[in-house]
């Protein structure tokens, strides 16, 4: 079945639309590099992605590349030169091409910029203007109607060393694709993420979800969280079997907020991809999530509040670290007692009322003061 294919507007540096589709790459982001890391340009970003085309598109389209037809060269006629259906002289035309390539040279400016490398496929990237403030957000629209499948395709060669020196890049990435956009409006982006919601999870079946925010800025009326938990919601609503997972998703719902846009999408193996960070792709797969594990700890519980629910997540943290400490800890175990105590003491503080912790806070105090 033939790559599906959508029209869109070709124009460069035009504005943002509402049924834009594509990836957003943010070029600047806390990765392990302590030194300063460069911005990619939207020409940057384009170049990146135009790179894969070729290769992604015969694979998805196999028998238009075995029915191509085969190319014919162009035949080189080196004494005489046929124009206009007339012989003319060899020197005469070489002439004149000296003539018109030094007239074009006085009349026409120099270029700005090198020219995109473009891709000899059907598949488009243009970037559109979605930030002006916000100089590492590059928003590229595509006419492939799953963007998160090219990505996939790309992280997937870049982890498995399948990439040449022209398709690398020098810039830190970080990219998510947009499968629907929509104004940073409760009720406008809940219904977006039920449409993309109904996509996917149509059934009774249990999935295992996560929901990542890719930006660090909130909206002018919304915040990180509520955006996370309408779209959390959304996913009960359509399937109440699915399971909020951090390590062991099936998919994982990319969500940003660019004033005032919504930006919303879906990855498959987000962790083993490594988050899909080119700088972390030198490392290869995460296999971490190759191990088999019936129920992820850290889910959310929708039957608990905020404050028991962070208490929980908190036990099971501790509990963790406590059992890498015994692993590489001391052959005597003393390293391991010593850290079980202080996550037993931490519990306890834990579980205390505000009130009673309160009062052994001031209990402290005057106990210090006295001495």
């Amino acid at each position: 079945m033939p790559l599906a294919l959508k029209t869109i507007e070709l124009e460069e540096s035009s504005c943002i639309n509402l049924d834009d589709t594509g990836i957003l790459v943010q070029s600047k982001y806390k990765g392990r590099s302590k030194s300063p890391q460069p911005l990619a340009s939207g020409w940057d970003v384009v170049f990146w992605l135009n790179g894969f085309a070729d290769d992604y598109w015969k694979l998805n389209n196999p028998e238009i590349e075995e029915n191509a037809p085969e190319e014919v060269p162009e035949k080189e006629i080196s004494e005489e030169t046929l124009k206009n259906g007339e012989i003319i002289n060899s020197d005469e035309s070489e002439e004149k091409k000296d003539a018109d390539k030094k007239e074009d040279t006085e009349t026409k400016p120099a270029p700005q910029s090198p020219p995109k490398k473009m891709n000899s496929t059907p598949i488009k990237f243009v970037e559109r203007d979605i930030n002006v403030e916000n100089h590492s957000i590059v928003f590229v629209a595509s006419n492939l109607e799953d963007p998160g499948d090219y990505l996939h395709y790309i992280f997937d060669q870049m982890a498995r060393g399948n990439v040449v020196a022209k398709r690398r890049t020098k810039f830190p990435l970080r990219a998510m694709p947009v499968h629907g956009l929509c104004l940073a409006k409760p009720r406008e982006m809940e219904e977006l993420s039920a449409t993309l919601v109904d996509r996917l999870f149509n059934d009774d079946q249990v999935h295992r979800f996560s929901v990542q925010f890719y930006g660090s800025m909130d909206g002018e009326q919304m915040s990180q969280k509520e955006a996370s938990a309408i779209v959390r919601n959304c996913i009960w609503a359509a399937n109440p079997n699915c399971i909020q997972c951090i390590k062991y998703q099936e998919v994982a719902f990319t969500i940003d907020i660019i004033k005032p846009f919504f930006c919303i999408g879906y990855l498959h193996d987000y962790v083993k991809l490594r988050r899909y960070m080119t700088f972390n792709m030198k490392q290869g797969y995460d296999l971490c999530v190759e191990g088999e594990d019936s129920e992820d700890d850290i889910s959310d519980d929708p039957t608990l509040d905020e404050e028991d629910e962070m208490k929980r997540k908190l036990r099971i943290k501790r509990k963790r670290n406590a059992e890498k400490a015994q692993l590489a800890g001391a052959g005597d175990g003393s390293n391991c007692k010593v850290v079980a105590e202080r996550e037993e003491e931490a519990d306890n503080e834990l579980d205390l009322p505000s009130a009673d912790k309160n009062g052994l806070n001031g209990e402290i105090k005057a106990n210090g003061d006295g001495h």
